[in-house]
């Protein structure tokens, strides 16, 4: 009887426990919904202040500003002789006079502009490869006024391409020889008026070229077919998306070579565009250590990023900060 009892108290005692954790994850689950929908209301208040910073920031600015508006307009295209291109800027004071004059001010040397009613106007050509900063003068009664317009650090990245890919495959090192085996993925990205005009793949050995294979891009959307003995088209697909063109280059790589210990290869590719200018880009890098060891070398410019853009005389026009 004292038998029977106790499992009707085990049985009643499981069940509670069963009401209860089912319980627990319901208070659980409530306690997780409203700690989302605090973190939810949280963001959204946050964003709310951000958007009221924001907008008292500019109303500030815009009342202290000497100016009632001003635009900014680039040229199409850049100018091949010293990769420059022409930047107009207009400008309408708050407060006009006829003695009231204005000059901008671009990297440090003055231009004056020209006046029409109560606006004033100059053009004037920008390396797109050196920083650049945009400041007015308003000078009147012998009393000059700076305001600082606009800034940039990329504006390459208006005319040139970008590059985003890598080697995805093996590499491997055994008795001398050296194998790597895969694809060299690369998508260009770009104005709709520039594009690659020509590809090469070179191979490096400690700092040497040793093969540079030229790829035909005058062919699109057909694979690459690898035989050296053969013409090589290359895959391509440009798409429109906004005013940028998408590209994209899938080449297949298989090769074996003989080096020693303490060699370095690298694969990289240069990329010509429309205006002539040669980029350099790493796909891949390994280097052999002292002990037969073969070591990836996966520094921060192999992979993203174009390492070098020089022109066709081999003048070098831009390089990361970081290489330097």
């Amino acid at each position: 009887m004292e038998k029977k009892y106790t499992n009707y108290i085990i049985v009643v005692l499981l069940i509670m426990n069963f009401f209860t954790i089912l319980k627990l994850n319901s208070v659980e689950n409530s306690l997780d919904n409203q700690f989302q929908r605090y973190k939810s209301e949280n963001n959204d208040l946050r964003n709310e202040i951000q958007q009221i910073y924001y907008n008292v920031d500019s109303k500030l600015k815009k009342q202290a500003s000497l100016l009632d508006s001003y635009d900014i307009s680039f040229g199409e295209e850049i100018n091949t002789d010293k990769y420059t291109v022409p930047i107009t800027i207009s400008v309408t004071p708050k407060e006009y006079s006829e003695d009231l004059k204005i000059s901008m001010i671009v990297n440090n040397e003055k231009i004056a502009m020209e006046k029409n009613n109560s606006d004033f106007k100059a053009t004037y050509d920008v390396n797109v490869f050196e920083h650049t900063k945009f400041k007015v003068v308003l000078e009147k009664n012998n009393v000059e006024k700076v305001e600082t317009l606009d800034e940039y650090s990329d504006l390459q990245y208006k005319y040139i391409l970008s590059m985003d890919g890598a080697f995805s495959g093996k590499s491997n090192y055994s008795s001398g020889k050296y194998q790597y085996e895969g694809d060299i993925n690369i998508n260009f990205f770009g104005p709709s008026n520039n594009k690659p005009v020509e590809i090469s793949l070179i191979k490096d050995l400690n700092g040497t070229v040793v093969n540079e294979q030229e790829i035909d891009i005058s062919d699109l959307n057909k694979e690459i077919n690898t035989d050296n003995k053969t013409e090589q088209p290359a895959m391509q697909e440009y798409k429109e998306l906004e005013s940028n063109d998408v590209n994209f280059l899938r080449l297949p790589v298989d090769e074996t070579i003989e080096i020693s210990p303490n060699d370095k290869i690298t694969l990289y590719v240069l990329v010509q565009d429309k205006y002539g200018l040669i980029y350099k880009y790493v796909v891949l890098s390994d280097k052999i250590d002292s002990n037969g060891k073969l070591v990836n070398v996966k520094p921060e410019w192999t992979n993203g990023s174009v390492i070098e853009i020089t022109d066709k005389n081999g003048n070098i026009l831009y390089k990361p900060d970081y290489i330097n």
